[in-house]
């Protein structure tokens, strides 16, 4: 019921269960103001919006996060997602195997260049924080 995972169900979230006419990859929050073509939730868009609210509750600003991150590099590679994901519990809630973590991280990657920019980081989680 707790459509965007702020760990309570508003009245808005029960509204739309009981009127059941929101598709919710419909919302542009959810799906990155991407356009889909998907009749069932894809796990990949909840993933990419509970990582964002994680950046707007805990972190300063995107640029922050992505400093974090990638510890002060140009760029995050797999591995270092991958362990800020598990160190921080980002993404507690989901069962996500290492070969579902590397998908998520793939959709991530606009370009397939196997690393994150900052410009990746922003265009995936930018809306979701007050500074941009």
């Amino acid at each position: 019921m707790d459509l965007y995972r702020l760990g309570k169900v508003k009245y808005a979230d029960f509204k739309r269960i009981i009127a059941d006419n929101e598709d919710p990859c419909d919302n542009p929050i959810v799906t990155g103001d991407r356009p889909n073509d998907k009749f069932s939730f894809d796990w990949k868009l909840k993933a990419r919006q509970q990582i964002g609210y994680w950046i707007a509750r805990n972190l300063n600003s995107i640029d922050d996060c992505f400093d974090i991150v990638s510890k002060n590099t140009d760029r995050i590679d797999y591995v270092t997602f991958k362990e800020w994901i598990e160190a921080k519990q980002v993404l507690r809630g989901f069962n996500l195997t290492d070969k579902l973590v590397q998908q998520l991280f793939s959709d991530l990657d606009p370009h397939k260049k196997g690393h994150l920019t900052d410009v990746d980081w922003k265009t995936a989680f930018g809306g979701y924080s007050s500074d941009d």
